[in-house]
């Protein structure tokens, strides 16, 4: 050590005179902006992917493995409760963790300097309030009043995310302190002789304040920025402790959903207590290390900063007091009609606009292969002609839509799969519900009216006509809550409801399936936590049905399920007309390019998107279009790749599936007949909905591909490097997705790309052809069409 000092003196360096805090506050701070920015290059595994559980015979015996799984080889970090990869977690979740701390920093600031203002200039008010602010919440704890602030129902309706009602909490009630402090230094400045010089040449107060109180100002909110991220840190890591912030994107459900969802440490911290008494020591280490660092290092940068605004001559704070001249537009405007005397300083600003406006527009290298918006936007109007009848699943029309698939990959010379592109398979029964009404009356309350498809949802139907006697029923008349033995034969032969809104769908799931069995209603209404649709949407649930279910199921929305309640014991008209196939033949189209490399040929890549769709009510068209994009982009991927003189070095397999939402559907049929687990090896790419006009992102979900596959990760980077480089924007979360489901039981990892914001409209006469957006279709297929080539032909290993 010894040495290494005189060495340093040696070289000049006065050990006395370095600024050991600021420095490795800049350091720490530095990687943190780097883990926010670039996160991808420090991890090789996406953070939303998941271990799944495993049955592994080990000498003969059979053992379990499901997360969390203990720091390893393929997790160095563990992964945490659901499966995740933690070392993906941490820097992946970087970016929220930082905006949020940054964010309640700046809003605190925001509040405090106008108060701390006004307060120095003696203001009644503003005293007042701070005095107030300061009394109040000084003295309480402020994560208590997180946690009973952050449960209000109407903070949860305003900001949506947990994380945003906390950090808007934590900004209201926690400013007080920065105020003092920013008003000490406000008097401390006004106390100044210039001050009063400025006075007697006529500047008002406003003046003054912006000329030179926040001027002199600059130095000391900038080292109280820094301090208060760091305080903002140390208050989000006691809401995680407190369990405030919960993980979302973690929904494991059946049927059509979107739910976007960001990594961030909070929730890392918030989900895992449970876990410290069995010994899984990695769920809390490595989010709690995180947050230590981090908060060290902003704390170190505060600090640092401090000890330079102490020193007489600081060249960093004469730097930072002169950032505001250096940015300043209006600066520069007035030194460039004054060149002679400022030659230098508009050299020195005009390079750095420069540099700053090529990094922003720097032209990126085109595409190799360009998407042709024009020819998968007449893709979309085929599949949406009226001819089809809102393609449902099994009808005769979708044979025809599987021939004009099948013709064009013929055109694009892709290879029939296994000898054909037709691939039939039988479905046990299919049906679309053409109409409905249904209407309670009660003796003394009138009749309500509930409409179909804004109201109420059937999800297993049965033709029926006529006026039953209507009961509501709770838990304990049921007998399912406290759990006893009741008799409840009086229930047969009625139309009853049940409200089990709050509780999740697995209990909701079993309830209904106890009630179908032992009571056999002549329907069920089920008030779930859902309103009602402003216009009519057709859901996916009435699209198949078994053949031994005898009981009406039918989902009410929240708002019409209280009117409900309130009628009592009434009568209800409930009329069902339903459309029937008893076991028709859906048909799937597949083709595929064989893959040039032999050691990467079997390495096959699946694309696939639905062909069918949920079929043309009585009155009411459903033409699917933003359904019909997916196909639409695939095929434009089938074209390019199949017009291509380079041959792709992986399998690639185009599928486009019939009877997509049903139970015997064209994924299932075939991945068991061609991808048993162990069969053969595969990626598979889910394309859903695209083009509308109303969506501005697309929403990816990774969930199910496992983090320790590396070449599966890699494809989920050239998506995520494609995506920037098309300018669009993607959000990630979790998507509802028969296939996926299908291919998992393969144990072939996947990906789904999805639209975000459109369940107001998909599936409702909105989701037509004239509400499809080319230029929000172009960007989404070039991306995709780009992401596939490098997949299949960019070298990837």
């Amino acid at each position: 050590m010894k040495r290494f000092v005189d060495g340093l003196k040696k070289s000049g360096l006065d050990m006395n005179k370095l600024n050991i805090p600021l420095i490795l506050g800049l350091v720490i701070v530095a990687a943190l902006i780097m883990f926010s920015i670039y996160p991808e290059f420090f991890t090789p595994a996406d953070p939303y992917g998941k271990e799944r559980l495993d049955f592994v015979y080990i000498d003969g015996e059979l053992n379990i493995f499901e997360p969390p799984v203990a720091p390893c080889a393929e997790y160095p970090w563990g992964t945490d409760a659901y499966g995740r990869d933690m070392k993906s977690l941490i820097f992946y979740g970087c970016k929220l963790t930082l905006f949020t701390a940054i964010l309640i920093a700046f809003g605190r600031l925001m509040i405090s300097l106008p108060l701390a203002i006004l307060a120095g200039y003696r203001n009644r008010f503003s005293v007042w309030v701070i005095r107030q602010f300061s009394i109040m919440f000084s003295a309480f704890p402020l994560v208590i009043i997180a946690m009973l602030f952050s449960r209000i129902k109407l903070l949860e309706d305003i900001f949506k995310e947990p994380t945003n009602v906390v950090a808007y909490i934590l900004i209201f009630f926690g400013w007080s302190r920065l105020a003092n402090l920013l008003k000490d230094k406000v008097e401390e400045v006004l106390s100044q002789d210039f001050i009063e010089g400025e006075i007697a040449i006529g500047k008002n107060r406003l003046e003054i304040a912006l000329q030179n109180i926040i001027p002199h100002l600059i130095p000391t909110i900038a080292v109280l920025f820094f301090l208060e991220i760091a305080q903002a840190l140390l208050m989000l890591s006691q809401v995680g402790v407190f369990g405030l912030i919960t993980s979302t994107g973690t929904v494991d459900a059946a049927g059509d959903y979107r739910i976007p969802f960001e990594v961030e440490w909070v929730s890392l911290l918030a989900s895992p207590q449970w876990s410290l008494s069995i010994g899984r020591y990695w769920l809390v280490l490595y989010p709690a290390a995180a947050f230590a660092v981090s908060i060290v290092g902003f704390n170190l940068l505060g600090e640092g900063l401090r000890l330079e605004l102490d020193k007489r001559s600081s060249r960093i704070i004469s730097w930072i007091r002169a950032v505001p001249r250096f940015l300043s537009p209006a600066r520069l405007i007035y030194e460039i009609k004054n060149i002679d005397t400022y030659r230098a300083n508009v050299r020195r600003k005009l390079a750095f606009y420069a540099v700053i406006l090529v990094i922003a527009f720097f032209p990126q290298a085109g595409s190799k292969y360009k998407f042709d918006a024009a020819e998968a936007f007449g893709t979309i109007n085929e599949l949406s002609r009226a001819e089809y009848a809102g393609r449902m699943s099994g009808s005769g029309t979708n044979r025809q839509i599987a021939e004009y698939l099948a013709g064009k990959l013929q055109d694009y010379g892709i290879q029939p799969f296994e000898g054909k592109y037709l691939h039939d398979f039988e479905m046990e029964s299919a049906f679309n519900i053409k109409s409905s009404t249904l209407s309670v009356t009660g003796e003394a309350s009138g009749t309500t009216e509930l409409e179909f498809r804004k109201d109420y949802y059937i999800v297993s139907p049965i033709d029926i006509n006529g006026t039953y006697e209507f009961k509501y029923v709770t838990m304990r008349e049921l007998g399912i809550y406290p759990f006893e033995r009741r008799n409840t034969d009086h229930l047969r032969g009625k139309v009853l409801t049940v409200d089990v809104r709050g509780l999740d769908g697995l209990t909701v799931s079993r309830i209904v399936g106890h009630i179908n069995k032992n009571i056999s209603p002549i329907a069920l209404l089920y008030i779930l936590d859902w309103e009602s649709e402003e216009i009519i949407k057709k859901e996916t649930v009435d699209r198949n049905a078994a053949n031994y279910i005898t009981t009406i199921n039918i989902a009410v929305s929240s708002n019409k399920g209280e009117e409900l309640l309130r009628k009592g014991n009434s009568n209800i008209s409930l009329s069902i007309e339903c459309e029937y196939l008893n076991n028709p033949k859906s048909t799937s189209v597949v083709g595929y390019i064989q893959g040039s490399d032999e050691k990467l040929k079997d390495e096959i890549i699946i694309i696939g998107s639905n062909l069918d769709s949920v079929g043309d009510d009585e009155n009411i068209r459903y033409p699917s279009s933003m359904e019909a994009g997916g196909a639409a982009i695939e095929l434009e991927i089938a074209r390019v790749l199949g017009s291509s003189k380079e041959r792709p070095e992986r399998t690639v397999i185009f599928a486009f599936w019939d009877s997509s939402q049903s139970i015997e559907r064209g994924s299932k049929h075939f991945l068991y007949k061609y991808f048993r687990v162990g069969y053969r090896k595969a990626f598979y790419i889910d394309l859903k909905n695209f083009g509308f006009n109303k969506s501005q992102n697309l929403i990816v979900d990774t969930t199910n591909t496992l983090p320790k596959e590396y070449l599966a990760q890699k494809y989920i980077k050239a998506l995520k490097k494609h995506a920037r480089r098309n300018a669009v924007k993607i959000v990630y979360g979790k998507i509802g997705s028969t296939a996926t489901q299908d291919t998992l039981k393969s144990d072939i990892n996947s990906i789904i790309v999805d639209s975000e914001g459109i369940e107001k409209d998909i599936r409702t006469p909105n989701d037509r052809p004239d509400n499809i957006d080319g230029r929000k279709l172009k960007g989404p297929g070039q991306m995709m069409v780009d992401t596939v080539y490098d997949i299949v032909c960019g070298g990837i290993r």
